[in-house]
């Protein structure tokens, strides 16, 4: 088998307009959480199609795959690392199956620039559409969800912003009501709108809580990319969440920035603060790579940008402390350039001459 995947086999997804997905990152199916439970996708003709598809020698000849599995081809095309290349390298028994809920909505209190209306209600209002921030599910989809569940540990939450969705709640006071709370690990990706009170009832609870914080940049270039969000405000949270991983042994965070044009070049101005906590579990991660929007993709940067992006980095993500940088640094040393591309990202950027002079000249 040349291009195989495990996450068909062993997860459950969906995305945050409520269709049911391979993983976070496939283009979602046509099965839509308002018509079909968790259940009757798991054993779906689509899921069993895809299934046998990725046993044969061509994965990608299976049309249901070609199309859910475009991201991860092209990432791998550019020299990055893909998600299913990821998954297919984690030893960790512990996470081996879960469910992922993107549909809990696209209500966020954020626009970041490289962010899309399904994934930002922000991003929607601001562009006058109409989408769902969050989903009332049916009783029948709530009663299937308590059923389903036994067979999962590990649970992830993302959206949108999964701690402003009524959904998430809902979700979290069903595994709580379950009675095996103390046997299931939480991830969410979050921006870090939760307070601290709302960490820990959840670190009370779970067996274990990991928090996949979204920053994108260390200071002021974050208000940058993630539109409406204070700086201030995000380090407040940022030390009220180091304070729980000190008081809390069943607490971790992962730092996850989206890789992008906006913050590829600049992954070193978060060393500082990554190396003072590393008695903690802390970590940081630059697994998460852009593929869309193209026009801030990093990997149509100029050869030149990432040359000096390579030298500025190089250090602190070949370090200890930097997981899984070999698909950012695939980017920066590979040749793949789209002027094109850049010159309408460049375009897109409030005030880049201020924040990236290194653009000026390719503008």
């Amino acid at each position: 088998m040349s291009w195989y995947c495990t996450l068909p086999y062993r997860s459950l997804s969906s995305e945050p307009l409520g269709h049911y997905a391979l993983c976070c990152e496939s283009t979602p199916s046509l099965h839509h959480c308002n018509d079909m439970t968790l259940s009757q996708f798991k054993n779906s003709d689509y899921m069993k199609a895809v299934q046998r598809g990725f046993k044969l020698d061509d994965p990608l000849s299976v049309p249901e795959i070609k199309e859910a599995c475009y991201q991860c081809k092209l990432k791998e095309d550019q020299g990055t690392v893909s998600k299913r290349q990821r998954e297919l390298k984690k030893p960790d028994e512990r996470y081996k199956d879960f469910i992922e809920l993107k549909l809990i909505g696209n209500i966020c209190n954020y626009a970041c620039l490289m962010c899309h209306p399904i994934s930002s209600s922000k991003i929607a209002e601001e562009e006058g559409l109409n989408y769902p921030k969050y989903f009332n599910h049916s009783d029948e989809w709530y009663d299937d969800f308590k059923e389903v569940s036994k067979d999962y540990t590990y649970f992830k939450f993302s959206g949108g912003e999964p701690f402003m969705s009524p959904t998430t709640k809902k979700i979290i006071n069903i595994l709580i009501d379950s009675g095996r709370s103390n046997e299931i690990t939480l991830q969410f990706n979050t921006n870090g709108s939760a307070s601290k009170a709302v960490i820990q009832r959840l670190l009370d609870n779970f067996m274990w809580v990991d928090m996949c914080l979204s920053i994108d940049a260390w200071g002021k270039r974050n208000e940058l990319i993630r539109k409406h969000s204070s700086w201030e405000f995000t380090e407040d949270r940022i030390w009220d969440y180091i304070t729980l991983l000190h008081t809390n042994k069943n607490f971790s965070i992962s730092m996850h920035p989206c890789i992008s044009i906006l913050n590829i070049g600049y992954m070193h101005e978060f060393k500082q603060f990554v190396n003072k906590y590393s008695f903690l579990p802390l970590y940081f991660s630059v697994s998460n790579t852009l593929a869309y929007p193209s026009y801030y993709n990093a990997a149509y940067l100029p050869y030149d940008i990432k040359q000096k992006y390579l030298d500025d980095n190089y250090d602190f993500l070949n370090s200890k402390r930097c997981f899984n940088s070999r698909g950012t640094l695939g980017i920066l040393e590979s040749d793949n350039v789209n002027l094109d591309h850049f010159r309408e990202g460049i375009n897109k950027i409030p005030n880049y001459k201020e924040w990236y002079p290194e653009f000026v000249k390719y503008a």
